[in-house]
């Protein structure tokens, strides 16, 4: 195991030492009536500020063997620096919301059944632009992400009583982006694909909410540290996430414009001895503004 997350770090290493390198050439795709490199691409430096709808499903089998649902208003905000030769970005959500499963709550008996869910995401990612087919004036680019997940899920069964449950995950991605231009420029379509190819993540071993391999209930609230030390690198086998990002962009003058955007976000997280996992979901619509300048 500890060969197979060598040679993937190694991998990961070159592979981001490879696009990151000035001398890579940008493959043109060119057709009988049609001049290389004939799709414009400017300059730019792109900030947005988005917000929208948010449905998350969340299932803690080392606490509850029941799935948790629930809606809230995300916040986000995005950055994309876009040169000749590479696409920049850098992305940051949050929200908090409520998760109940089926089991109805009874407060006035002292019965309640709920997750109080916290989330944050953050990521860089850098990009090359590696084919231009410029009849349908599209590219694709293909690069490398570093992104960070929280996910704290606090289980209220009775009042007074509480399981705090952490996903955090810490990660290399593989990123790919196809972007497409209309003829105006004014309109373009966006997708965006990324999933792991190592991580590092809190919390491994867990077989119920207060009893893990590694630490203890206490140390979940006094030592931080002492949870981040403990971690594990995982791959595929232990962690499977993928997100996938449509986006449409409209410019209504050069420096104004407004985003709207699908995010398609799921993660399985093997808890323990692949007996408990933690099964997440989020699906998100966004609407936002951005600036160009």
């Amino acid at each position: 195991m500890k060969k197979l997350f060598l040679s993937l770090l190694l991998f990961s290493t070159f592979l981001l030492k490879i696009l990151a390198q000035d001398t890579i050439k940008t493959i043109i795709i060119k057709t009988d009536n049609q001049k290389p490199d004939t799709v414009k691409f400017d300059r730019l430096h792109i900030f947005s500020i988005s917000t929208g709808y948010s449905s998350h499903a969340e299932r803690y089998e080392a606490v509850s063997p029941f799935i948790y649902r629930g809606t809230t208003s995300p916040f986000g905000i995005d950055y994309k620096y876009v040169s000749t030769r590479s696409l920049r970005t850098f992305s940051a959500y949050f929200d908090q919301l409520k998760l109940t499963s089926s089991i109805p709550n009874y407060n006035s008996y002292g019965l309640t059944h709920y997750i109080q869910s916290y989330n944050f995401y953050i990521d860089y990612s850098y990009n090359r632009k590696l084919f231009i087919f410029s009849e349908i004036k599209t590219m694709l680019f293909v690069g490398g992400k570093i992104e960070s997940l929280f996910n704290l899920g606090i289980h209220n069964f009775l009042n007074g009583s509480q399981e705090p449950m952490l996903d955090q995950f810490n990660s290399i991605d593989l990123n790919i982006i196809i972007e497409k231009k209309f003829a105006n420029e004014k309109n373009i379509l966006l997708f965006n694909y990324s999933m792991p190819l190592m991580s590092y993540v809190l919390m491994r071993g867990t077989y119920n909410g207060n009893v893990s391999d590694k630490i203890n209930p206490s140390d979940f609230n006094s030592d931080l540290l002492y949870i981040i030390k403990n971690g594990d690198f995982v791959t595929f086998n232990k962690l499977f996430k993928i997100k996938a990002d449509f986006s449409y962009v409209r410019f209504f003058c050069k420096h104004f414009g407004l985003e709207l955007k699908y995010s398609f976000n799921y993660y399985s997280f093997n808890q323990y001895n692949n007996l408990f996992y933690s099964n997440n979901l989020d699906n998100q619509f966004l609407i936002g503004v951005f600036i160009n300048f």
